[in-house]
């Protein structure tokens, strides 16, 4: 719960819905998601897709490090 928490605070300090010039974005640039390289593909997959309904760019995979 503590985590999920900390996320939606974080989320909501730092959510970005539009750019200066007007462009739509919706992003968190304070958030960084790193998958792990001994995971499955559809559970980085998952991961992914939650990251970026969550507004995070910054995701990353342990594999490419």
């Amino acid at each position: 719960n503590r985590i999920a928490e900390l996320t939606k605070k974080t989320r909501d300090e730092s959510f970005i819905e539009k750019l200066p010039n007007g462009k739509l974005v919706n992003v968190t640039p304070a958030i960084f998601a790193l998958g792990g390289a001994t995971l499955e593909i559809e559970f980085n997959h998952l991961c992914q897709k939650l990251m970026r309904g969550l507004g995070i760019v910054a995701i990353e995979n342990q594999a490419r490090i």
